[in-house]
Order: structure tokens, then C-alpha cells, then sequence
């Protein structure tokens, strides 16, 4: 584990800090409890972060039965949680709500990590049985329903995969089938799930309605226009015209506080984000684990940016994906630090420590 590889994972922590810091100012100026509350979660993360960095990330692969296990169970325990809104995706837990589906992500990819090395998907026989273990979970997501952390899901399996050696052959097949499956797939989603894909199309078919959200999203991004409407002074904000501003719909509720200039440098800071830990992927090609997680990692916040910005702007469908650090939400700013700490983990080498303790 050379220098060079833990002196730049640290460099990922920088961007990271920064971006959580902007989620809390972003959420002071929505409503001061999500913001204390917000506050108590990248404490706790923080601290996970630290445990987790600190674990001998070889052990990671002799564990990976025991995650696979748990999150399989932890996921079906939401079945058991309140019903919000036609979902059952959260658990309650002493006035705290927990989301299944976003605390496995980093155990999900280590457990993969794990399972592409043992079995490199290869042969027919080895792809089959990835498909096999990755469905129950996705499958499970799905029925929540929680299509946007599906499609998350997807992307992890589906990158890391390739990546791990799956022949081009197999995967063109795949695209095929899956192409071909497309008209029975638009069948299969919920009403509400169609009813976005047709809004997406056109937002002014419903304006009142399945429409709303997507049109003020774009009013609101639209009116903070070069330098914004200042701190706690955006209007679409203030006067819930905007909904689910502090989660999903965050990013809009940023610009038009902040306008173009703002909305660029915190697009500007993600991509750095994103780029030194492409970079740190890229350093890791030696150590298959650590490269295959650090890819699903990257994977995972590349989808997370894309299609909420993507959302915000009118450009995708809306499917409820979080914006990394920014958006309010414990389980999912928890997620992200325990998966930076396993991430950083690869690069800590605990008889240093120990020499230096």
C-alpha cells in the first residue's frame, strides 16, 4: 500500500466535508430542527467513518456471508415499518426512521467486491450466480417499492461485473433481452411510476398534478438566476410551493436560494469529488477488492448525482434518489460515511497505527 494511494484518499475527505457542510447550511435555511437534526447524523457518521476506517479491510472478504445475510434481512424488516405513502420502506426506531435500503449500500458493495473475486464472473455458470444473488435484493427493493435506489442497485451490480471480467458478448445479449423485455418492464411498474415516465415527457399534461413537482422544481432552479435570492429568501421555498425541498427536490431548493453561480460551484465540487475517487479506483488496480469496491463506490454516487440533478433540471424522470451530503436524511448520510471509511480502510495499515500509539 504505497504513500501515494493514502495521501490521495484523503483528498477525497476534503470535498466530502465540504459538500456535507453546504447540506447543513442548505437545510439551516429550510427549518432549523432538520438542521440540528442533520447535525446529530454527520456526527454520527462521522464517528462511523472513523470505526470503519479503522477495520483491516481484509477482513472484509471473509465476512461478506454474514452481510449478505443481514441486509437481506434488515431489508425485509421494512416490510413490517410504516406505510408512508403507499411504501413500506423504513423502519422506526426510537423517534428515528431508518431506511434499509440506503444503510446496506456499502455493505452490499463489499459483499459483492468479495464474491466477484472469489467467482469471477467468467463463465455462464458464475454470471448466472451473480444475477441470482443480486435479484433477491433488488427484487425486495423493488416491491417496497423503491424504484430510484433500484436502479442505484443495478448500476453498482451491473458496472462492478464488467469490470470484474464479464465478456462483452454476454452483456451485448443481455441489452438485448432486456430491450426487447422493455414493453412488458413499462407493464410491471406501479401507476404512479408510469404516470412520472409520461410527465417526464410532458411535464404540461398535468401541471396540477402528477406534473407539479417537476414544473416547480424547474421554476424554482430558474429563478435564483446568476447569483440567487440569498440565504432563506427563496420564494418557491418559503411558500411550499416546492415540495420535498429538503430531500429530493434540494438541489432546486439550493439554486434558487443561491442561482447559477452557486448551483456551478457545487456542481464543481462533486466532480471533484467524484474525480479523485475515480482517481483512487484507479490506484487500486493491483488489489482487485479494493479496486472492485472502490468502482461500485464510484458507481454509486455518479448515479445518486446524475439523476437528482438530472431530476431538478427536468432531464430525468423523477424516481426520489437523494443528493449525496446535501439532501436530509440519516440513513442515507450515514450510508455515505461508513462507505468512505471502508473505502479509506483499504489504504490503512493498522501496525502503523499501532507503532504510533
Amino acid at each position: 500500500m504505497g504513500r501515494q494511494t493514502r495521501t490521495f484518499a484523503w483528498l477525497v475527505f476534503i470535498p466530502a466535508i465540504l459538500l456535507n457542510s453546504l447540506g447543513l447550511v442548505t437545510l439551516l435555511s429550510r427549518d432549523p430542527v432538520l438542521f440540528y437534526q442533520q447535525a446529530i447524523f454527520t456526527a454520527v457518521g462521522l464517528g462511523l467513518f472513523w470505526l470503519f476506517y479503522h477495520i483491516d479491510f481484509e477482513l472484509y472478504q471473509y465476512l461478506y456471508k454474514f452481510f449478505y445475510v443481514g441486509a437481506i434481512l434488515f431489508l425485509l424488516m421494512a416490510f413490517l415499518g410504516p406505510n408512508v405513502r403507499g411504501a413500506t420502506r423504513w423502519i422506526d426506531l426510537g423517534g428515528f426512521r431508518i431506511q434499509p435500503s440506503e444503510i446496506i449500500k456499502p455493505f452490499f458493495l463489499i459483499t459483492l467486491a468479495s464474491l466477484l473475486v472469489r467467482y469471477p464472473p467468467t463463465k455462464i455458470k458464475f454470471i448466472l450466480y451473480h444475477l441470482g444473488l443480486f435479484g433477491l435484493p433488488f427484487l425486495i427493493i423493488y416491491k417496497q417499492p423503491d424504484l430510484g435506489n433500484a436502479i442505484v442497485y443495478a448500476g453498482m451490480w451491473l458496472f462492478s461485473v464488467v469490470l470484474a471480467g464479464m465478456p462483452v458478448w454476454f452483456l451485448v445479449l443481455g441489452g438485448g433481452v432486456l430491450g426487447g423485455l422493455l414493453p412488458f418492464g413499462y407493464r410491471l411498474l406501479h401507476e404512479y411510476q408510469r404516470q412520472r415516465i409520461l410527465t417526464f415527457l410532458n411535464p404540461l399534461s398535468d401541471p396540477r398534478g402528477t406534473g407539479y413537482n417537476a414544473i416547480q422544481a424547474m421554476i424554482a432552479v430558474g429563478s435564483g438566476q446568476w447569483f440567487g435570492r440569498g440565504f432563506g429568501k427563496g420564494t418557491q421555498s418559503l411558500l411550499n410551493f416546492l415540495p420535498e425541498q429538503h430531500t429530493d427536490f434540494i438541489f432546486a431548493a439550493f439554486s434558487e436560494e443561491f442561482g447559477f453561480i452557486g448551483a456551478l460551484v457545487l456542481l464543481a465540487i462533486f466532480f471533484i469529488f467524484l474525480w479523485k475517487v475515480l482517481r483512487l479506483t484507479n490506484l487500486r488496480q493491483d488489489r482487485q477488492l479494493a479496486f472492485l469496491y472502490s468502482a461500485g463506490f464510484f458507481t454509486q454516487l455518479f448515479i445518486h448525482v446524475i439523476i437528482n440533478v438530472g431530476m431538478n433540471l427536468g432531464l430525468v424522470p423523477i424516481t426520489g434518489i437523494t443528493l449525496p451530503f446535501i439532501s436530509y436524511g440519516g440513513s442515507s448520510l450515514i450510508s455515505l460515511w461508513i462507505g468512505l471509511g471502508i473505502l479509506f480502510s483499504a489504504d490503512f495499515e493498522p501496525h502503523q497505527a499501532a507503532s504510533r500509539g
